[in-house]
């Protein structure tokens, strides 16, 4: 007696549901950056898909019944084939989309041989359906959770690298400048200018001049490393900082490092004859702060 058919009334949402599938395809596959023709292509199948829910709602049932089938005749193998492209393309995410989308379109394909009675004793159709529908939904949820893993990798990645000298891979100015201003114990500071580099770079060329940066920051890292963390600030010029528990030991600390320094320069020399280390040591001493310990010695 009712002029809507309530038991199949996902037949009239089918359409909204497959636009809503369609742009969540394009948004998961970043296809308006990355694949330009199919991003155009799914927001015209979703506009076409929605126009076509409009219209069968003032449809008959039967027609309806058999438009919503018609758009997944459509849709399930366009899906399946962005799933396969997609992982063929070593996507992350594709392997629960083609997942979910083949369990959903094997869902239809039963479905629809149900309704159209090619096979004998296929029961519970609709069940079928909701159960792959279900299914689909948590392929779905696990892309989006492996999405913002690897953004969440990709964050962390592109952070570090912000902070990170990219010729010497020691820290920059800007780790150095988070690193003085989140201080609350006391420290050593020492700033370095390597001698040489002029020369380095005006008779063997600025490649070797990198080379000569390169080299000493990584022999820093190796013998200063595990004492005192190391920032390239420019040019030829480094940082070393040491934190100290005890401010009593600054003095000692600060004698330590000074010794480490010329054994690095002596060992720099091996390679580089004429090169050396120009530097300075202060120790924040009274109520010398980080910045101002890294002032003075510079100064020196």
């Amino acid at each position: 007696s009712l002029s809507v058919n309530l038991t199949y009334a996902g037949m009239y949402l089918f359409p909204f549901a497959i636009a809503c599938a369609s742009l969540f395809t394009k948004a998961l596959f970043n296809c308006a950056e990355s694949h330009p023709a199919l991003s155009t292509y799914l927001i015209r199948f979703a506009q076409t898909s929605i126009l076509m829910g409009v219209i069968m709602l003032f449809l008959p049932f039967q027609t309806t019944f058999y438009l919503a089938h018609l758009i997944a005749v459509f849709w399930v193998p366009l899906s399946v084939w962005i799933g396969f492209v997609m992982l063929s393309k070593e996507d992350y995410r594709a392997k629960y989309y083609l997942a979910g989308t083949l369990c959903y379109g094997l869902s239809l394909l039963y479905y629809s041989a149900a309704h159209l009675h090619l096979i004998s004793y296929m029961i519970y159709p609709e069940l079928a359906v909701v159960v792959a529908l279900s299914i689909d939904c948590l392929c779905i949820l696990l892309s989006l959770s492996e999405w913002l893993r690897v953004k969440q990798d990709d964050f962390i990645k592109m952070l570090l690298e912000s902070r990170m000298d990219p010729l010497t891979k020691v820290g920059n100015r800007l780790r150095m400048n988070e690193a003085l201003e989140g201080l609350s114990k006391s420290c050593v500071v020492s700033v370095i200018d390597l001698d040489g580099m002029k020369q380095v770079n005006d008779s063997l060329g600025h490649n070797e001049g990198d080379r000569f940066l390169q080299e000493t920051a990584a022999l820093m890292l190796k013998e200063i490393g595990h004492f005192a963390e190391v920032f390239r600030t420019g040019g030829d010029e480094f940082v070393l900082l040491v934190v100290v528990e005890n401010e009593e030991e600054l003095p000692a600390i600060g004698q330590r490092l000074q010794h480490m320094i010329l054994q690095t320069e002596t060992m720099l020399r091996v390679n580089w004859p004429t090169a050396g280390i120009s530097f300075g040591v202060a120790h924040s001493h009274g109520n010398l702060n980080a910045r101002n310990c890294l002032i003075e010695a510079d100064l020196k």
